[in-house]
């Protein structure tokens, strides 16, 4: 089984954006489904300017009041930022596991430039990704594989296809705290990338590998297909409108 994508394109890694053959960007699967509301999202950074101050209380002065608030205002990206790059690296490991046919963890982590104690959590989420596979031993048949629209002009880059009982499964590896509905979306636009290509996985799988316990979960789309499908393709038709907008419209 080869995926045959519709156009020619490539992918600029240092940059994280992929382009046509004839040099137009193509919108990635993520930054689409950066236009998905989540108002969680405002809560928790609320609550972590507000953990910002509660553990910096002691140190705050009326001289230091403005620059403290400056920080906290931020707070929040600097622990999004640490937890994309946790995310980042265990993603590498799983890659160069299936790459090499297996990867020893320790290897992998003392090359790591990191704090300890983002380590240790890149550690746990490997070994949450070593249960997963030694307990399921998935007949990997991708691993980050590349895949484009010709239709609606996006790729991306999905973490795997398998193959369980002669069937053909998609997935995604996540070190998030919880399997979030979103993830679903994000598997249907590989999926319509995959289908341009002749490629037709049967289920969609997201495993969350757990990077505070070291344990893993999964869970298969509970949303239909077609459903999934058709909500990516609006995301995707509101997202040319937001580019729509930002290129053309005044700005006062």
């Amino acid at each position: 089984m080869k995926y045959t994508p519709p156009i020619k394109f490539k992918f600029d890694k240092k940059k994280h954006t992929y382009t046509s053959e004839d040099g137009k960007l193509l919108t990635g699967v993520t930054n689409i489904l950066k236009n998905l509301a989540k108002p969680a999202l405002i809560q928790w950074s609320a609550n972590e300017c507000a953990n910002y101050f509660k553990k910096n209380f002691s140190k705050i002065t009326k001289e230091n009041l403005e620059a403290e608030l400056k920080v906290a205002k931020v707070s929040h990206r600097k622990i999004a930022s640490t937890s994309a790059k946790i995310g980042s690296a265990v993603h590498e490991y799983i890659e160069e596991y299936y790459k090499r046919e297996g990867v020893a963890p320790e290897e992998y982590l003392q090359a790591l430039e990191m704090p300890y104690t983002d380590i240790m959590q890149v550690k746990l989420g490997i070994d949450a990704f070593i249960s997963w596979n030694s307990t399921r031993e998935p007949k990997i048949v991708s691993s980050e594989l590349r895949v484009v629209s010709k239709e609606h002009s996006f790729a991306g880059t999905l973490d795997f296809l398998m193959e369980v009982d002669g069937e053909l499964i998609l997935g995604d590896f996540k070190t998030s705290k919880a399997i979030y509905p979103e993830y679903w979306l994000q598997l249907a636009g590989y999926q319509i990338a995959l289908e341009e290509g002749g490629i037709k996985p049967i289920k969609r799988l997201a495993v969350r590998l757990d990077k505070k316990t070291g344990k893993f979960y999964e869970e298969y789309a509970p949303i239909p297909l077609d459903f999934d499908k058709d909500t990516f393709i609006k995301l995707r038709e509101i997202h040319k409108w937001i580019v729509y907008c930002e290129n053309n419209l005044k700005k006062y």
